[in-house]
């Protein structure tokens, strides 16, 4: 129990190296019925979608499954719904969505995309299997749910070996990020990445994101020369 919400996971106890299926998980949320929603449905399981804006009236005429982050709003009442500590374990769990049935304004959490009807784990050893972190953060106004750091916490510390003295080189600033903002085929074409490798250096922004489809620039990559500002 935090002051920004509640979360719960299932814990399961067994004997090391053996495994479980798992079918389903059984605990919901039920929203009032004057709640609006604003969800999306992840179809291609990439998180590329809109979110759109939903009556809970919509929601029980029918059965759907909405992806998290989902956020529902019932007059001064602010409500975000997602997961935490997924994928932190070499046996690792499956992303999931909120799954409604019609006739009802209850959310469940299935498993999401591509995972199938039933998932098998296998015990750890320490005997366990654990499920993601199931949230719900709630407040009076949105502020408070975009500021919330309740999922982070929930989450594990970075992994020391691959961010060691992190706080000395990892440094906020501002990203140029060009994907999908250029026209054809290629969101990602070497030329197009030098013009904004040199807006941002022409407006002192710190840093250039290279999206996927930078490892094709191998190449091109070994001619680089950085220097220190």
């Amino acid at each position: 129990v935090y002051e920004e919400g509640v979360a719960y996971r299932y814990l399961l106890e067994g004997t090391q190296g053996e495994t479980e299926a798992i079918s389903e998980e059984v605990s919901e949320f039920v929203l009032p019925s004057d709640s609006v929603i604003w969800a999306g449905y992840d179809t291609a399981g990439n998180y590329e979608y809109e979110y759109q804006k939903v009556k809970m009236s919509t929601v029980k005429s029918a059965s759907a499954k909405y992806s998290v982050p989902l956020l529902a709003n019932s007059g001064d009442n602010w409500m975000l719904f997602t997961e935490a500590d997924v994928f932190s374990r070499e046996d690792t769990y499956c992303c999931s969505h909120l799954e409604t049935s019609a006739g009802t304004r209850n959310l469940k959490f299935s498993f999401g995309k591509g995972s199938g009807n039933s998932l098998t784990m296998t015990y750890d050893e320490q005997g366990t299997i654990r499920t993601p972190w199931r949230v719900a953060i709630a407040a009076d106004n949105l502020n408070d749910i975009v500021n919330a750091t309740m999922t982070s916490s929930l989450n594990p510390e970075a992994d020391e070996t691959l961010f060691q003295d992190s706080e000395s080189w990892i440094k906020t600033g501002t990203v140029a990020w060009s994907w999908w903002s250029e026209a054809g085929d290629d969101p990602i074409e070497y030329d197009q990445q030098k013009d904004y490798i040199d807006f941002a250096a022409e407006n002192n922004w710190e840093y250039v994101c290279l999206d996927f489809g930078w490892l094709d620039y191998s190449q091109e990559l070994s001619l680089i020369h950085i220097s220190e500002p």
